[in-house]
């Protein structure tokens, strides 16, 4: 008997409900439509209501009837079921779907940034009903007149309508007509730091930039930047995207000389300290210092540009001791009075050259003594090793400071300084101006004493001049 043969099989689905289950395993160029068939079970996607739902159904055959499905529960799909059928192609087919598609709800309040005609600009949205729109005056260097739309759709997201911006303000509102979106909303899937995350993306205009908070794990800190380019796809335009308390990708300004210059600074965690080489106009000696302070970049104030020739303000490292000096310029002489410890009089000389200070000359000296004065007053550090005044292994290298004082040629003696000991040091002023101590048998009458002692020797006036 021949088989019943069906000339064409005309299938409609709209591109929403649009999914190949099954191919057709063609024996011939017929399709046999009383023979059974059957359909593996599987999980189906479709976009219903703005969201794309999943359902799941068993293996069936062509004959065994429509299948209903529960809608997956969601906030906008949040009841109703669709039906399937088992086709005698052995394909699945969408019969119907009856998901409660809720309209209404907002969109949240964000910062979109638009580009208009050269100009770039952040407009802060309020929370919107779904369904209305939100028009913002125009704000694109001199376009301020007109106004910007953004549309808050069905399913609660932000797109964008269009604008009527023109020069000035006395055009009226809408005279122009919107431009239609030229980047098509969608998702634009990214990873970052090891993490993924898929963006929503509104429809948008070419030259919009959209602004979005980083959603990458750890990396949840900043802002990610979407462009639509001119071939009306959304581009990564940045992110700054970070940890918290760390400081993201910045391009920080800087005023220094009356010159404005953008550093760019990297990311980096909390506390990081950079630098970057000056340029400010002819100061381009020297360099410029950051930190990163709890999420933000600083500028640190120890950073100082220069001219080629000038000499920086610095502390200089000189046999003498340490010398103080401001900026100078190729040629400068500065002056400094002698300040290095005995050495307490006099001038040093010092003169700008090749970008750096140098002593030229001084003459610092000790101040002249007393008539009848040998030794001048100063510091004498020892071991208490070897001053004899110990008692464990700890307190040997321990060092004992006398103040020894301005003197004539001679013996001078000063108190032991150690707690618990009671006594005194001696201490020859020679005749070359030198100290030093005296080691003979008497020469140290230092020795160890009970507390009452120490204390009445002490605290009675015995050891003028020191108060343990």
């Amino acid at each position: 008997m021949a088989l019943n043969r069906a000339a064409v099989f005309l299938a409609i689905s709209m591109a929403p409900h649009t999914v190949e289950c099954k191919r057709i395993n063609k024996v011939s160029g017929v399709m046999d439509l009383n023979a059974s068939a059957n359909c593996s079970g599987g999980a189906f996607h479709f976009n219903l209501g703005g969201r794309l739902l999943g359902f799941t159904v068993a293996d069936s055959t062509s004959d065994s009837g429509d299948i209903s499905t529960d809608c997956p529960a969601t906030a906008r799909n949040p009841s109703g079921h669709a039906v399937f059928r088992c086709h005698g192609s052995g394909r699945w087919m969408l019969v119907s779907e009856g998901c409660s598609h809720v309209e209404g709800g907002e969109c949240g309040a964000g910062n979109f940034q638009v580009a208009f005609g050269g100009h770039r600009q952040v407009f802060s949205l309020t929370p919107t009903p779904a369904g209305t729109d939100a028009k913002v005056p125009c704000q694109f260097g001199p376009y301020t007149a007109g106004e910007v739309t953004f549309r808050c759709s069905s399913s609660g997201i932000w797109q964008m309508g269009g604008n009527n911006c023109q020069l000035g303000s006395s055009a009226p509102s809408g005279s122009v007509e919107e431009a239609p979106p030229a980047c098509s909303a969608g998702s634009f899937p990214l990873a970052f730091g090891g993490t993924r995350a898929t963006y929503q993306m509104p429809y948008g205009q070419v030259d919009q930039q959209i602004d979005q908070a980083c959603a990458f794990g750890d990396f949840n800190q900043g802002q990610m930047s979407f462009r639509c380019s001119a071939n009306g796809r959304w581009t990564l335009a940045g992110n700054d995207c970070r940890r918290t308390g760390e400081c993201g990708h910045t391009e920080y300004s800087l005023v220094m000389h009356e010159y404005n210059h953008s550093f760019i600074l990297n990311r980096a965690s909390s506390g990081t300290r950079i630098s970057r080489p000056c340029v400010f106009g002819e100061h381009t000696v020297g360099e410029v210092f950051f930190r990163c302070v709890e999420g933000d970049w600083t500028a640190l104030p120890d950073g100082e540009c220069l001219k080629p020739d000038q000499c920086p303000a610095q502390v200089i490292d000189h046999d003498l001791g340490w010398i103080q000096t401001d900026v100078g310029k190729a040629g400068d002489t500065v002056v400094r009075t002698c300040d290095f410890g005995q050495l307490s009089e006099g001038n040093v000389n010092l003169q700008c050259r090749d970008g750096a200070w140098q002593v030229f000359s001084h003459d610092c000296h000790e101040p002249i003594l007393p008539e009848g004065m040998m030794c001048r007053a100063r510091n004498a550090s020892f071991s208490r090793i070897v001053l004899g005044m110990w008692t464990t292994a700890e307190e040997q290298q321990m060092e004992v400071t006398f103040q020894l004082p301005l003197a004539p040629q001679g013996v001078s003696r000063l108190p032991c300084m150690v707690e618990g000991f009671v006594g005194e040091v001696s201490f020859m002023c020679h005749n070359d101006g030198e100290w030093i101590l005296l080691r003979t048998p008497g020469s140290n009458s230092c020795h160890r004493t009970n507390f009452r002692e120490w204390e009445d020797y002490y605290l009675s006036g015995k050891a003028e001049g020191w108060i343990p």
